[in-house]
Parts: C-alpha cells; structure tokens; sequence
C-alpha cells in the first residue's frame, strides 16, 4: 500500500471516529436539517433536541408543561398511548410518576429502542411531561419519525374538567301594594286569524363548536373513561343531553360526552 493510500486511510477513520463523538443535535445519515423542526413553534417541537453520535448512540427529547392536567389521569394516558403506538411497557411507577418502555428496531441484530416518559407535579405550572428516546450505539433511525411521535404523545395530555356549581338565585318575597277597588268592565275577546294566533317556538340548536381544548368521555361524568381529545373550533351533532352533559358525534364520527362550559350553541 502506498503512502498516500494509508493517508487517506487515516484521515477517513479519523473523520467516522469523529462524527460518532456526542454533540448536540447530531442527526442519523440521510436526515435534513428540518427533521429537528426548528422552523416550528408547536411547544413539542420547540423543546426538541438531539443529543449523541452513531457509534455512541443517540439521546432524543421533548417536554411539555400542562397547568390544567392531573399527575394520575396523565400517566394512565402515557401507558396506553405508549402500547397503541406499539412499545411494550418494561416497568411504570404511578407515585414517581416514571414510565419505562422498548420497542424493537426494525434492522439490526436484535436491538431494541427505549422510551422513557415522567410525569412531574410542579407548584404553579401544574405538572410537566418529559419524554425521552435513546438507541444503542451504530443504530439508524428517523429523526422526524420520532419528532411526530412525540408531538402525539405531548398534544394528547388530557386535562383537567372544572365542574362549576349552577348558582340558585335568591327569591325576594314580593312587595304587597294596595290598589284602590277597580270596577271591572266586560271584554269581547275578538277571535284571531289561526295563523296569527299560533307562535311557533324557535328550533332547538343541533349543533354545537368546542370553545376550548376539551375531554369527550364515554359517560356523563367527570369520573368516565377519557375517549378522545377535542380541539377548539371542531364542530358537534347533538345527539342527546342529560343535565349539564352534551351527547355528541365529532366529525370524525367519535360518539361521546362533553360537559356544557366546553362548548358555545349554534344554528
């Protein structure tokens, strides 16, 4: 071998060794510098980072602060989202609010992906939600893949339903005022035409449109099983009302219940 061959030799390692070394916002080969999302302002893909190198393996993560969500209702939706995206649940613990997943890479000899989810309480923001996804050292995989996992995770987050009491007005008792004797003259009643004398009270509305992002539940209960997750502006069918509680059937043909101070009437 000539010398200018192991020369190049010695570069081209000099160069793999140095790729595989961590750095921040490192990408697999093939991606484009958008697949980190840093054109977007969604709070999944503005708290998005990448950390690590192919020969180290790689280190992805995102965060999301939720003040109307419960620790407890969110963590219960982190472990079934996680296994109907396909991870299989390797250990949770509800009191540290830690969730622990894996999920097999679809090349390679038999390596696995892990995703970690915690669930924290904070003082004033309510809680906080971070995710993480790490791979072994020489795996491949998408970084924009996993930046739309994430944003489904993070946007999912149910939250929580403020269940106001109905106030009863007070009743003043009515003032008595006395009236000086009237005498009563007799009234011919004229008959009206049929058409005027019928009043034909206004439609009932049968349509209704999410003010606020907002839980549709299975029942008409703060306490029933979460369904879906609703976005303002999306438009409802009433299909029926018990008390405070709206029957619905959303666009995309999902039948559930939601509570009155979530939505605004219309024609």
């Amino acid at each position: 071998m000539c010398a200018m061959t192991k020369r190049i030799v010695v570069l081209t390692l000099a160069m793999l060794l140095f790729s595989g070394c961590s750095a921040q916002h490192q990408m697999s080969p093939g991606e484009s510098a958008n697949s980190l999302g840093m054109a977007g302002r969604r709070p999944c893909v503005a708290n998005f980072s990448v950390q690590g190198g192919y020969w180290a393996g790689y280190t992805v993560k995102s965060f999301g602060e939720y003040p109307d969500s419960a620790k407890g209702e969110t963590f219960a939706y982190l472990i079934s989202k996680a296994a109907s995206i396909g991870y299989l649940i390797d250990s949770s613990d509800k009191e540290s609010g830690l969730l622990r997943a894996s999920y097999p890479l679809t090349f390679g000899k038999g390596e696995t992906t892990s995703l970690e989810a915690r669930v924290t309480e904070r003082a004033q923001t309510g809680i906080r939600v971070d995710l993480s996804f790490m791979t072994g050292g020489m795996a491949t995989f998408s970084v924009d893949e996993v930046q739309r996992e994430f944003c489904s995770i993070l946007e999912g987050v149910p939250i929580k339903e403020v269940v106001k009491p109905v106030e009863t007005p007070v009743r003043q008792a009515p003032m008595v005022v006395e009236k000086p004797p009237v005498v009563e003259t007799p009234i011919v009643a004229e008959a009206l035409p049929p058409a005027a004398a019928q009043i034909t009270p206004p439609p009932a509305p049968r349509s209704l449109v999410v003010t606020k992002k907002a839980n549709l539940r299975a029942g008409a209960s703060t306490k029933s099983r979460i369904i879906g997750v609703l976005k303002p502006g999306e438009r409802l069918e009433i299909l029926d009302r018990s008390g405070d509680w709206f029957r619905v059937k959303s666009a995309s043909r999902l039948t559930g219940w939601i509570f009155k101070t979530l939505v605004r009437t219309v024609n």
